[in-house]
């Protein structure tokens, strides 16, 4: 029952995935662009510090914008990529990010935080902001989703970009390290 149009958001729902900013961001970004249809939707389970997504939810009367679906099923996970505008991706730390990849894979634009390994993994296949600021992520979100040519170009970015990465390549690398400390 998620119609577009929408942001995606796939993780845990807690405060280091910095969520409670995104939920402000959110709010702030609605109450500015009342005409703008898009809704938010969270895929993941609650985690640490959830009551104050909540709070958030309830302070910028977002009820009927953010959609929190729960745990979802692996085979069902594209069909949420493929139908967003955009992907956020706002944590405060990752030590790689699968959920980049994945909206890579799926040709998804992407809006993610400059926290920990983001930048290295995304690359030019994202619009970043400031991972703090409310203002950076509202001023992300307007631009990622009013101009058509920079999500094109995302798009495209993230779709070659995504080739550098595979689970083969991957334990190829690892072999080739661990051969190399035992030789």
């Amino acid at each position: 029952k998620i119609k577009t149009p929408y942001i995606f958001y796939i993780g845990r729902l807690e405060r280091k995935k910095n969520i409670p900013l995104l939920i402000e961001a959110f709010g702030r970004f609605k109450q500015k662009n009342q005409n703008d249809p898009h809704s938010l939707v969270l895929v993941g389970r609650p985690g640490f510090d959830y009551e104050k997504i909540q709070v958030n939810i309830k302070k910028y009367n977002l009820e009927p914008w953010v959609i929190q679906t729960g745990w979802v099923g692996e085979d069902d996970i594209p069909y949420f990529y493929n139908g967003a505008s955009a992907f956020v991706f706002p944590s405060r730390y990752e030590g790689f990010g699968i959920p980049l990849i994945e909206a890579m894979a799926c040709g998804t634009p992407i809006l993610a935080s400059r926290a920990g390994s983001i930048p290295e993994v995304a690359g030019d296949a994202a619009l970043y902001f400031e991972t703090e600021s409310a203002d950076s992520l509202i001023a992300g979100m307007e631009n990622i989703l009013n101009n058509q040519e920079l999500r094109g170009r995302l798009r495209a970015a993230g779709l070659a970009r995504c080739q550098n990465f595979s689970w083969a390549r991957t334990a190829r690398q690892t072999l080739e390290i661990l051969k190399s400390t035992h030789a």
